[in-house]
């Protein structure tokens, strides 16, 4: 079911503009919220362009520094703007209760507790890592308060609107977990029309432009035959595919950039040392980040564990220092994440270490993972994690048409899934991401290899046809029919015969007599 959004507001309350409080309804007392968030794909917006108001008593972004009993002497605290989830004052006040968390994106123009502790005309939450506020589910405050819970107070003397997105756990069962966003203008939640979703997923909307081949407009320009030459007139338009505008082999096409691709460094005591980049398409590409969530998860499978050496402090590559190899050796062969760095970035003119952000109830943090081992890293929540770097780094342009994403050393096998951000040609806005099983039981002799390890399999893709082949990606014109005798690609009835069998009418007429 899905769940519904209050704001109450009061203009009389306080001089400094309307307080607006922001509730979601719960359908049952056992639900429970898990989250406030925003990110590239569900984006958190709330314009105030006349600013908020944020009062010097609380000095942090959340309801944790409104005393109450502090409203005779300071009554405009109580109208202090702040991120909560079921709180209005110190968790410390209500049995059981936490107050909330906060991992958020450093690169937002305004973050979240920069919002809601300076202040601002607008904080949207538009980039890959986001932002996110949330309480863990043995809190109480994640179950509601009569029926719903406060996430949100904002005051503020001008026009209000933008978008809330949450996280619910329907009867407090995470697996069922519902995500869902509203819209809001002037106090008040704007209700969907009854229109129809059109096939790009838009209420009433036009649908797939005529000449596009898909919701963004795409049209790829990648089709090759089994013998490497250009596709003529496949989809029978008259057009060789390299220079028909929409093909039909796009997933195969997607598949072949930006390449997740595994080379043995080193095999030693230590184990085997594991290399993870991501092949550029252009040396004008930019690596965003690594990151897994709820809907892609990050997954490092070591079942005998990685090395961690002593020598490197941090999660990153930044205490990999090639001058102390000399003297020790393992150092070189620490487990580590990165962004385009096998060492520290003051080595590199513009370059900067990666950034980490995280949820702190992971079973295994990222930077747990890559500082004291283990033998999974599972990033699948919704807040999740991600190391990352900014546009302006130089390190987040390609070294040799790659980029080096993560050094793990092993003593038995590794496996998983990486899900990595690129801005192609350093455009952000054209930004892909790519979701890549590996498995080093996959690799060649020399321990090496590319992922998705897609091969051209050559063959009927007509599955009407006799000889359909279900792993074929490459049609090659072989399809076959059954003839009239049920034979695949047969000739039939031989001419003069009268069935199957090469019978034919004798002078009565009788087939084979």
């Amino acid at each position: 079911a899905q769940y519904g959004l209050t704001i109450e507001s009061d203009t009389d309350a306080t001089s400094l503009g309307t307080v607006y409080r922001f509730y979601i309804e719960a359908n049952d007392p056992s639900d429970k919220l898990s989250a406030v968030f925003g990110n590239d794909q569900m984006p958190l917006v709330i314009s105030t362009p006349d600013g908020i108001y944020n009062d010097a008593l609380n000095s942090t972004w959340n309801a944790s520094g409104i005393n109450s009993a502090l409203f005779g002497f300071f009554p405009d605290l109580a109208y202090d703007s702040f991120a909560t989830i079921g709180l209005d004052g110190p968790a410390a006040m209500v049995a059981g209760a936490e107050d909330p968390s906060l991992v958020q994106d450093a690169s937002l123009p305004t973050t979240v507790s920069g919002y809601f502790q300076a202040g601002g005309t607008e904080l949207n939450v538009n980039t890959l890592t986001g932002a996110s506020w949330y309480v863990l589910n043995t809190a109480t405050n994640a179950l509601p308060t009569d029926g719903r819970w406060l996430v949100a107070q904002i005051t503020t003397a001008g026009d209000l609107s933008g978008t809330l997105n949450a996280q619910i756990f329907p009867l407090g069962v995470g697996s069922d977990q519902i995500q869902q966003s509203w819209d809001f203008a002037g106090g008040e939640v704007i209700i969907p029309c009854d229109g129809e979703l059109d096939e790009c997923g838009v209420c009433d909307g036009p649908g797939i432009a005529e000449g596009a081949c898909d919701c963004a407009g795409t049209l790829p320009t990648f089709a090759r035959d089994c013998d490497g030459n250009c596709i003529l007139d496949a989809d029978g338009d008259g057009i060789c595919d390299d220079e028909d505008e929409c093909l039909t082999n796009t997933a195969l096409m997607s598949d072949h950039i930006h390449k997740l691709c595994v080379e043995t460094y080193n095999v030693g005591a230590l184990g085997t040392t594991y290399r993870f980049y991501v092949n550029a398409e252009d040396d004008s590409d930019k690596i965003s980040a690594v990151f897994g969530n709820d809907q892609s998860p990050l997954v490092i499978n070591t079942p005998d564990g990685i090395y961690n050496d002593l020598f490197n402090s941090s999660w990153n590559a930044s205490g990999i220092n090639a001058a102390l190899f000399g003297f020790f050796p393992d150092l070189e062969y620490d487990s580590y994440a990165t962004s385009g760095l096998d060492g520290p970035a003051a080595g590199v003119a513009g370059a900067e270490d990666p950034s980490l952000v995280q949820d702190a109830s992971l079973s295994t943090t990222v930077s747990g993972y890559f500082q004291a081992g283990g033998t999974e890293l599972h990033v699948n929540t919704l807040t999740g994690a991600s190391w990352y770097v900014l546009n302006t780094a130089a390190n987040a342009l390609p070294t040799d048409g790659r980029w080096l994403v993560a050094q793990i050393t092993t003593t038995g096998s590794i496996s998983g899934t990486l899900n990595y951000q690129v801005f192609p040609l350093g455009d952000g806005g054209n930004q892909i991401q790519k979701s890549v099983d590996f498995d080093s039981a996959m690799l060649d002799e020399d321990g090496n290899g590319c992922f998705p390890m897609i091969s051209t399999v050559c063959g009927c893709m007509d599955e009407s046809a006799c000889n359909y082949n279900a792993d074929a990606n490459n049609e090659d014109g072989s399809c076959l029919q059954l003839d009239e005798c049920g034979v695949c690609g047969g000739d039939g009835i031989a001419d003069g015969a009268c069935d199957c069998d090469g019978n034919v009418l004798d002078e009565c007429g009788v087939c084979g007599g």
